[in-house]
Parts: C-alpha cells; structure tokens; sequence
C-alpha cells in the first residue's frame, strides 16, 4: 500500500514537472493595416515604379500606392502641400527632404532614317542653338534640323539646358514637348527631328545618339562615363516615416537597385 502511495505520488510529480516545463503558444504576429500611399512619378520615374512595384506589392500586400503623374515642378508641388506623400523626380528640390535612388541619362534621339550615331557635346549645343540647321552640315542626310525640347518645370530639361547649353539657350523655333513619350512620337513622325528624353524611356521607334562617343547605359550611367545624366530624388516634405519610409528602404535594398538597374544607374 506505501508502495503505491508513493508510485502515485511519483506520476503526479512528473506529470506537474512536464506542464511546468513545456512552451507556450506562440504569440501570433500581428496583421498590417492596410494602408494607401500617394505617389508623385514624373515621367523620368515613371519607368522606375513599373520595375520596383510588382515585387513590392508582393512584400507589402497591404499597401496600396495611387500614383500621380506629371512634371517635377507640379508633383514636388502636390509633396510640399501634402496632397501626396512622396515624388520621385528628376528635379533638384527646394526646402524637402529628399533621397537619390536612380540616375537616368538624358537620351538624344533622332529617327531611324538619319545616318548619324555621335555627336560632341559642342555640336549638339550648336544644333539647340539653331545654329546647325540642315543635317548635312555635320555629314549626315539632306534635311533640315527641327529641335525638339522640354515643357518648363521637366527636370530632364533642367538638366540637359545645365549639362550641355550652359549659359546658351535653345532655339526659340524648338517644339515644346510635354512628356518623353510626345517627343518619340514626333521624332519617329519627322526624317530631320531630334529631341532628348530620359534613357528610361527609350524605344525602337528612335535612333539613340552617341555623345563624346558614349551612350546612356545602366553601366555608363553608374559610373559617370556618359555626360548627360540627372539623379532621381525620392522627395518627401520631411524625413520619410511608416509606410514611406519602408518603401524608400526597398528602393535602395539590394533587390530594389538590382531592379532599378535594369534601366538606370545604381546609386548601391
């Protein structure tokens, strides 16, 4: 009988002891609320959100992003009054906060049928300046130049006007063109056309044009080697937080740069 006391006294003693010892439930990881970001792509960056988003949507699912497209000037407008949490742009900023993330080239494009692969960075100056005006002047085909620019407030123009005509200005006789994809258009419909867009925006339906002997690259953009090329600013009012933040960190994460890579230069 004491024996059996004790054998009982035993099993309720290791049964307690392996209660006491085992783990308790994890705690389940609580589930993100949803959120919405507004986004400001000029149409420099507009390529560069069509590379990054599908693979953040895939890290993020709860996020969703209402993209605003637009020159620089209005969407760094649309930041500093609150309407959208974020640009990306290829416009320095005044006053924000603001990150690069890319460079895109400013691409010189004319159509397919003119013969003509490279120029100096004098020789384009001197065509924006409408002082080259027929093609055959620089070896190439019998028709006149017709320049193609930028709409005021487009950071590609802010840069090429700084990198390559100084303190010239370009011809008042230039097409102003509001967007990289109506300069393609018109420089595909007419033989003597040239214009610039960002290297992002490149297609078939143009001739891209070799400058001082170098064309826009993700390499050539990386390294400095090509003249003409402007950062993209991921620009916010003031240092990003939440879900802002949490996208400016993808876009500058080793998967986020190798995606921007396939059409920019890195900046990691």
């Amino acid at each position: 009988m004491r024996f059996v006391l004790r054998l009982s006294s035993l099993v309720i003693l290791l049964l307690f002891g392996c209660q006491s010892t085992s783990s308790p439930p994890p705690t389940p990881s609580p589930t993100p609320q949803e959120a919405t970001l507004r986004a400001g792509a000029s149409g420099a960056a507009g390529p560069l959100l069509d590379l990054v988003i599908p693979a953040y949507m895939t890290q993020a699912p709860h996020v969703t992003l209402r993209r605003e497209s637009g020159d620089s000037a209005l969407l760094l407008e649309a930041v500093a009054s609150g309407r959208d949490h974020f640009a990306l742009v290829a416009l320095p900023p005044e006053g924000m906060w603001a990150m690069p993330v890319a460079v895109t080239g400013v691409a010189v494009v004319v159509h397919p049928s003119n013969p003509l692969r490279a120029l100096t960075l004098a020789q384009l100056r001197s065509l924006f300046k409408g002082e080259i005006t027929s093609w055959a002047q620089l070896g190439s085909f019998a028709q006149n130049v017709v320049v193609l620019s930028r709409e005021d407030g487009s950071g590609i123009r802010r840069a090429f006007e700084s990198q390559v005509m100084g303190e010239q200005r370009v011809t008042l006789t230039a097409a102003i063109m509001p967007q990289d994809t109506a300069v393609i258009e018109a420089v595909a419909a007419t033989p003597g056309a040239i214009g610039y867009i960002s290297s992002a925006s490149i297609d078939q339906r143009v001739n891209v044009v070799a400058i001082e002997g170098v064309l826009p690259s993700s390499r050539s953009l990386a390294d400095g080697s090509y003249p003409i090329s402007t950062p993209i600013y991921f620009v916010s009012r003031g240092e990003p937080v939440g879900e802002a933040r949490a996208f400016l960190q993808f876009l500058l994460s080793r998967e986020g740069q190798t995606l921007i890579g396939q059409k920019y230069g890195r900046v990691k």
